[in-house]
């Protein structure tokens, strides 16, 4: 019933699936190691066509290593366009994300198509953080805060190991958190929020120290 009221922001857990939903999402072992790209994809729609964007890529993941980049849209699998319905697109996305064969994304790039060839292997699910260095600048992404007894120590150290790298800036990504999210529907307000800098300023030591800097506009209901 819930999927039938078509809204776009809800989406139907069954039953079964929320245990294993909730252990990946605590950092939990039950779903650590499965087949897939690594790829977390959303719904995108555009001049009435359903496709999907990449969110994020897990770390170390194929997906990753094949050169698959965040806000890459997907918008054919193995030659075939995704169906019309939304959630058919899921579906056969999923059936091609959850078997070890080579799998063909057509992906459009800054206004350029690409043909980008993943196998799926065994990956490591737990939502935990990660860090990616680009130009001398630290990226953590923090996907969700549930698990915060396994998540917090990693945080801990991927900050220390920028530090170690000596990089000149450390940015904490928590676009896309749903905890976030979930405490701002509690508050009954909405907030658009993004992390504008989470710049790294040198101490006298010379080590990077962490400060944040959001941008935020808040509506009241």
């Amino acid at each position: 019933m819930l999927e039938e009221v078509g809204d776009e922001h809800t989406y139907y857990l069954p039953p079964e699936d929320v245990g294993g939903f909730s252990a990946g999402a605590a950092g939990g072992e039950s779903s650590a190691d499965e087949i897939t790209m690594g790829v977390l994809p959303a719904l995108f729609n555009a001049s009435g066509s359903v496709s999907l964007r990449v969110l994020e890529l897990l770390e170390n993941s194929a997906a990753e290593e094949a050169g698959v980049q965040r806000l890459d849209r997907i918008y054919a699998l193995n030659g075939q366009p995704f169906p019309s319905s939304r959630d058919a697109v899921l579906r056969f996305f999923q059936a091609a994300d959850g078997g070890p064969f080579p799998v063909k994304l057509s992906v459009e790039r800054g206004g350029r198509n690409l043909e980008i060839n993943v196998t799926p292997r065994r990956t490591d699910l737990r939502l935990l953080p990660f860090m990616n260095v680009v130009g001398g600048v630290a990226r953590i992404r923090v996907l969700d805060f549930t698990g915060f007894n396994r998540i917090a120590p990693k945080l801990h150290a991927l900050v220390k190991k920028a530090q170690l790298l000596n990089v000149r800036a450390i940015v904490v990504d928590l676009r896309d958190n749903p905890v976030a999210r979930r405490r701002n529907a509690s508050r009954g307000r909405r907030r658009s929020c993004r992390i504008s800098a989470a710049s790294a300023n040198r101490a006298a030591n010379g080590t990077p120290t962490l400060s944040k800097t959001d941008a935020c506009s808040t509506a009241t209901r």
